[in-house]
């Protein structure tokens, strides 16, 4: 493999993890920017509340984290689904994360394309799947014999101790982890393929510890 081609990897790897970090973006709709904060699906979608206008617009821009020349722009494709559709399990899993909703119209985000600091990455790249959903409760709900541990790498992160840190998302990358204002990625330094729970367990023990002034786009 060629330098720039594992520059790029290298690059590919920083923007999906960038994507994994952050909840809060910016939507541009046409020519309307929106500030609007998401989920991942377990087929990597981007889940977000959405207007009727969101709905029928024709070009969706998602900026992360914010709406500067310096974000992350995803151009992505929307389908729209209500809390009674199969996709509706998704909408469930933004309640998870963040509460209730404003708005009650929902759109599963299909990434097209990347730019970021001038290169261009394929969305399909970016859509990571999740690669064990139906282990992931069985998970949750192992993780809380850590919960002191995922506390302190919370506050780490942070910067203080949060009010709140609970578990949301257990995925081969990590874990999201609620807090008060929104959620915080707990990220493994390498993939966790392994489901069983005593395997994840203990890949979770070994999370590297993050301090806020080391946090970069």
């Amino acid at each position: 493999m060629s330098e720039d081609s594992q520059e790029l990897n290298l690059e590919l790897s920083r923007t999906a993890r960038l994507i994994r970090r952050h909840c809060d973006a910016f939507l541009r709709f046409d020519e309307h920017f929106q500030p609007v904060r998401y989920c991942r699906a377990t087929d990597g979608r981007l889940i977000i509340p959405a207007m009727a206008a969101m709905q029928m617009a024709e070009e969706l821009v998602l900026h992360v984290p914010d709406a500067t020349d310096q974000s992350l722009q995803l151009m992505v494709t929307g389908e729209p689904f209500a809390d009674h559709d199969p996709l509706g399990r998704e909408a469930d899993r933004w309640r998870i994360h963040f509460g209730e909703p404003e708005d009650l119209q929902w759109l599963a985000l299909e990434l097209d394309l990347g730019k970021r600091e001038g290169l261009v990455f394929d969305g399909e790249a970016l859509q990571e799947p999740h690669a064990f959903p139906e282990q992931e409760p069985a998970l949750l709900r192992e993780s809380q014999t850590e919960q002191e541990f995922i506390e302190q790498r919370v506050a780490s992160l942070l910067g203080h101790v949060p009010e709140e840190a609970r578990p949301v998302a257990a995925d081969q990358h990590g874990l999201t982890v609620r807090v008060r204002l929104g959620t915080v990625r707990l990220e493994f330094d390498t993939p966790q393929h392994d489901p069983e729970p005593s395997a994840y367990l203990e890949a979770v023990r070994n999370l590297p510890e993050t301090h806020h002034d080391e946090l970069s786009n």
